[in-house]
C-alpha cells in the first residue's frame, strides 16, 4: 500500500523548500544578470530531470521527487508571473 499519510508531508516540505530556493536563486541571478536567469533556471531543471526521473519509482524517494517537481513548477509560475507583473 502507498503511505499517503507520511508521503504527502514529505512531498509538501520538498515542494516548499525547492520553490523558495529556486525563486531566491533566480531572483538574485536576475538582479545581477537580468533575463539570463531564464536559461540558468532551464539548466537547473534539465539537470535535475534525469535524477528525478530515475528516482520516481524508488519507494521512499518518490515523495521528495514529486515534491521537487511540484516545487520547480510553482517556482516557474511565480517567476514568470513576477516577470509579467
Amino acid at each position: 500500500p502507498t503511505p499517503w499519510v507520511t508521503g504527502l508531508p514529505i512531498a509538501g516540505f520538498f515542494a516548499v523548500f525547492v520553490a523558495i530556493g529556486d525563486i531566491q536563486l533566480s531572483s538574485a541571478f536576475a538582479e545581477a544578470f537580468g533575463l539570463l536567469w531564464v536559461p540558468a533556471n532551464l539548466l537547473v531543471g534539465l539537470g535535475l530531470a534525469p535524477s528525478l526521473y530515475l528516482l520516481r519509482t524508488v519507494p521512499f524517494w518518490r515523495w521528495p521527487v514529486f515534491g521537487t517537481a511540484v516545487g520547480l513548477a510553482v517556482a516557474w509560475v511565480v517567476l514568470l508571473g513576477s516577470l509579467l507583473g
